[in-house]
């Protein structure tokens, strides 16, 4: 019985698989029919994140402010020492001898003072002249130290940067009403009104420059300049003869930033100390010649200064072709100290290579650099 079920459901079986019924079927499957997706040849990236992306920053006529700066590298040409300020007659915290290396983290605003670290200085910081150190870097990319009114902490403030691809654009023409003035000797452009600050280009001796503004004490003035931050660049006023008056220019602090007159008395000073600018004098007062002394003939209108270099104060303005009589020479003949009555002790600096010699100064004193004495060989 059991032999005749079997017989029957085999047969039911055969007859369903050859009505080819959904579901079933007699074909052996293949190892192909088993798996309908195809691989893709094309390699599928791992990692599906953004990419970073590094964005270059567009050509600005304003400074770019540098985020981080390391410091620099200063060598001792000879011995040096440190001060508490950028003073001579701050008080003595140290020093080091010729060789030695110290860490310079920022100039002062006349660039003749490196404020260093100094760790056997009180607070580990101190200040030292800049002339007494060979930099290892560019000294217009230190940071700016200034000092707030009551306080005797500087303020480290970024340094302008303004960097021109290619050349720079040409100077537009004077326009009526404008004050110019003619560059007498190759001039630096500078970001800025001091040595501290950046080149831009150079203007050869004959080029007519608009005038657009001063610091007190008229040292520096700006000119328009294309190429400039907001068209404007700076020039040492020894390099210019100017033909307009400077009663009609805006004044800047040494930062480069505009200012009331009447503000001036708190910006920080183009000298050697942090102590306020005085009075510009727009008035030139020649010394009055002595006939047994040594003297010279101004080539141009030059400065006379507080000391033996164009970052010192400016007095005043000497005319040219007047005869100045010289009392002192640098060591390195670059500067002659002058009788000017206007100065506070009678005597002011002025450039030598603005003064011809129409007396032997062999026999006067020599100074150095900061415009002390030295002794006699």
């Amino acid at each position: 019985m059991k032999h005749i079920r079997f017989i029957i459901l085999l047969i039911v079986f055969s007859l369903l698989t050859s009505c080819g019924l959904p579901g079933l079927s007699a074909a052996t499957p293949t190892l192909a029919s088993t798996n309908t997706v195809e691989l893709s040849l094309t390699p599928v990236p791992t990692n599906t994140l953004e990419p970073t992306v590094t964005f270059t920053a567009a050509p600005s006529p304003t400074p770019t402010i540098l985020p981080t700066i390391e410091p620099m590298y200063g060598i001792a040409r000879t011995s040096v020492t440190f001060r508490s300020g950028p003073s001579k007659g701050s008080d003595n915290v140290g020093g080091v001898y010729g060789n030695q290396t110290v860490k310079v983290i920022a100039r002062n605003v006349a660039a003749t003072w490196f404020y260093i670290i100094a760790p056997d200085a009180p607070g580990g910081m101190a200040w030292a002249l800049a002339s007494g150190f060979e930099l290892q870097g560019d000294l217009t990319t230190l940071p700016i130290a200034t000092f707030q009114q009551g306080s005797d902490t500087p303020v480290l403030l970024p340094p302008l940067i303004h960097t021109i691809s290619g050349n720079p654009l040409p100077l537009n023409p004077p326009g009526p009403g404008t004050q110019t003035a003619t560059i007498v000797l190759v001039a630096n452009v500078r970001v800025g009104p001091g040595v501290g600050y950046m080149e831009m280009g150079s203007l050869p001796p004959g080029t007519v420059v608009v005038v657009t503004g001063r610091i007190n004490g008229n040292g520096w003035l700006q000119i328009e300049y294309p190429s400039g931050i907001d068209g404007r660049g700076w020039v040492l006023a020894d390099l210019v003869k100017f033909d307009g008056e400077y009663a009609g220019l805006p004044f800047f602090n040494a930062l480069a930033t505009p200012v009331d007159k009447e503000s001036l008395s708190g910006e920080p000073a183009a000298t050697d100390t942090p102590s306020a600018l005085t009075t510009p004098v727009d008035t030139p007062v020649p010394a009055t010649p002595t006939v047994d002394r040594p003297y010279g003939l101004t080539l141009a209108q030059i400065n006379a200064r507080s000391g033996p270099a164009s970052s010192f104060q400016a007095y005043g303005l000497i005319d040219k072709d007047q005869r100045v009589n010289i009392l002192g020479q640098t060591l390195n003949g670059l500067w002659y100290q002058v009788e000017y009555p206007s100065a506070p002790n009678s005597v002011a600096w002025v450039s030598s290579q603005y003064v011809k010699l129409m007396s032997n100064i062999t026999s006067l004193p020599y100074f150095d650099n900061s415009g002390n004495a030295l002794p006699k060989p």
